[in-house]
């Protein structure tokens, strides 16, 4: 009795709730079957839900649904969702990757047919947060075509954004479907995202976009990187895979992230920095997926991009801003970037591209090279929903610089802002406060608004969007999106808050306790250079925050004025040799590096001759910052074969300045 007045209750409710929004078409009668028949039949017509337990097998009929681009008229690719009369989700069964999660989903590439119980059904469809989301509640009477068009809030790629989701996985463990790169690219289309991510090891990999990527949607299958003490890492472009792609204690993320830096294009991202705030949780998740090397590895410029929103970020909504504010105000230059980290072969995970990452690309085409150029540039904002249309200070955008002689200067910007859905305000941050505050008016949908600023100490400025997630097709409880700053440096005074410096102090600290309590090492010269990396950081934040410390290591010349390269380490060798070199800054006056921008970087080369003056290998060649480096030599040719035993000069050249170290090896 009581389902029965479940559904009477519900087949009123939700046609008084919701307005229909598709035009509907052969409304034929209804058909009534017999329980025995019930379950072929839908499963003939491509649909099948177990129906409630005790409940005769009512009148059935198939629905058509068709989903349009309002603008063109063309059918497009949809994250669709269907609640029969019953309050059960429905799916196709030719429908691929059905989720049970946020009520139930489905995707189609336009068009689904779906045999339902008659009755008052549900219907929502919706395509990212460039169109609006379309719920429709229709009384279905017997077989009916349904044509829904999906209107636009903006086409970001007219404005030259281009969406991406910096981390999926397509074969994730425990997973219910084994998804192919084309199954990305449909769940890329049909949720408007631009370039797909999937870090799925050595699954499908070419180094390259995968063959299924078009002009709208790439697909770049390539690899996470797992540390079971420091954290995982998004390793996003690779020409090669990094081997082996799980450790725990050696070697150090770091180490990684510098061999990922030396394939042309190679990004690293560490995925969901903050899965916990259990600090000594390494032997299981979400412990093993903090990111405890995080400090070092920015502090060593090995950090492409911060992980802002992850479905796997412990806070809430999967939004992390305090670890990346306080990176911001030691003076790093830190773009935002959004993974969802969604298995989408996981029957009860949330869809790929609910958080995702907008990137600029003002000057030539779309493709993911300029995509993951311009994103480590800063270039970005993240978002769930609302869309920045416009941010600019005095002409300058997120990731651009501005360097300023010293007085007290008056800045004027612009923001903009469109959203499917209300948002409550929109704020201009700086340095992590709160300057501005702007309240939507009409239908709290969109702002566009001046304001100024006025700058006498250096700052990174940002816009961030809030509100209240109130729409099925939004993941997170929050509204919310967040520009990558624009940067002003007054003079030569570095951004820095003492207190975030001292944070990290601490934090490293914690790190190297654990480390000693807990480290597994192969050899002593792994644990030497791991402690040693840990030292040099916590020195480098102590000296940010005006903490005099003592480190019982060689201090390396990490804010050094001149080309320096350092003896290898060890010498003679016989399996392999460290080599480390700094290289200098331009400005002889700062005592430490600025946040690094484009202009500091200069052409490096290392290499290793034999005595006849013949290039045995060469281990690096490209671009790189001022400060310390670390290479390592494995005794090989640039064939990978073995060399015979001898002595070898190692030549470095940045610019115009050489250095050169004599080496042996003893096999």
């Amino acid at each position: 009795m009581r389902d029965c007045l479940w559904i009477v209750l519900f087949s009123i409710i939700w046609p008084l709730l919701l307005t229909p929004a598709a035009a509907a078409k052969g409304n034929r009668h209804p058909r009534k079957l017999e329980a025995s028949q019930c379950e072929a039949a839908s499963k003939a017509a491509g649909s099948w839900h177990s129906k409630p337990e005790g409940m005769p097998c009512i009148q059935g009929a198939t629905i058509t649904v068709t989903v349009l681009d309002s603008s063109t008229g063309e059918e497009l690719p949809a994250r669709c969702s269907v609640i029969d009369t019953w309050g059960y989700s429905r799916r196709p069964l030719t429908a691929a990757l059905y989720h049970t999660a946020e009520g139930g989903y489905f995707y189609t590439s336009g068009t689904f047919d779906l045999f339902i119980p008659v009755g008052t059904t549900l219907i929502r469809i919706g395509r990212g947060p460039e169109y609006e989301p379309i719920i429709d509640s229709v009384q279905v009477l017997g077989d009916t075509t349904l044509v829904y068009s999906l209107n636009g809030v903006a086409d970001m790629s007219d404005l030259n954004w281009y969406s991406g989701d910096c981390h999926v996985h397509i074969n994730h463990s425990g997973g219910t479907y084994t998804l192919e790169p084309e199954d990305a690219h449909l769940l890329g289309r049909a949720e408007d995202i631009n370039v797909v991510n999937c870090l799925d090891q050595d699954y499908y990999f070419t180094g390259a976009p995968d063959s299924s990527s078009s002009t709208e949607c790439i697909v770049y299958m390539s690899e996470e990187y797992r540390s079971g003490t420091y954290g995982h890492m998004g390793l996003l472009g690779l020409k090669q895979l990094w081997f082996p792609q799980w450790s725990h204690w050696w070697p150090m993320n770091l180490h990684v992230a510098e061999a990922i830096h030396m394939q042309a294009g190679g990004l690293v991202i560490p995925a969901h920095p903050v899965t916990t705030d259990d600090f000594s949780q390494i032997d299981q998740w979400p412990g093993t997926g903090l990111a405890l090397e995080l400090p070092v590895d920015v502090a060593r410029g090995e950090v492409d991009a911060f992980e802002v929103m992850s479905y796997s970020n412990y806070l809430s909504g999967g939004i992390e801003l305090e670890m990346w504010y306080r990176l911001l105000n030691c003076g790093f230059k830190l773009p935002a970037c959004a993974g969802t980290d969604a298995g989408v072969n996981r029957a009860h995970d949330r869809p790929l591209g609910a958080f995702r990452t907008y990137v600029h690309i003002p000057d030539g085409e779309f493709n993911f090279e300029n995509w993951a150029a311009q994103l480590a540039k800063g270039k970005t904002f993240v978002t769930n929903g609302p869309l920045i249309t416009r941010f600019d200070l005095k002409g300058l955008m997120p990731g651009d610089s501005l360097s300023l002689p010293e007085a007290s200067w008056r800045i004027l910007g612009w923001l903009s802002v469109q959203s499917a859905h209300p948002i409550d305000k929109a704020e201009i941050i700086t340095n992590g406060e709160v300057l501005h505050t702007f309240i939507p008016g009409g239908d709290q949908r969109s702002i566009s608004t001046p304001f100024a600023l006025h700058i006498d100490s250096s700052m990174w400025v940002a816009a961030r969007v809030t509100g209240v997630d109130t729409s099925w097709h939004l993941v997170g409880d929050t509204l919310f999106a967040h520009t990558s700053p624009v940067y002003f440096r007054i003079g030569e005074a570095r951004i820095v808050k003492q207190e975030d410096a001292e944070f990290f102090v601490e934090w490293i600290e914690d790190l190297e306790s654990l480390a000693e309590e807990e480290g597994e090492w192969p050899d002593s010269s792994a644990a030497s250079r791991a402690f040693n990396e840990l030292a040099w950081a916590r020195e480098y934040y102590a000296s940010l925050a005006g903490i005099a410390t003592h480190v019982e290591h060689h201090r390396p010349a990490a804010f050094t004025h001149e080309l320096l390269l350092k003896q290898n380490t060890p010498n003679p060798f016989s399996l392999g040799t460290t080599i480390e070199f700094s290289l200098p800054f331009s400005d002889a006056s700062a005592k430490l590096p600025s946040s690094m921008s484009q202009a500091e970087v200069t052409q490096t080369s290392l290499a290793i001759y034999d005595v006849r003056g013949k290039v045995v290998r060469t281990l690096f060649r490209g671009e790189l910052p001022p400060g310390m480096h670390k290479l390592y030599w494995d005794g090989n040719d640039n064939r990978g074969k073995q060399v015979a035993s001898g002595v070898y000069f190692c030549r470095l050249q940045s610019g115009d300045h050489t250095s050169s170290r004599k080496m042996i090896l003893v096999r």
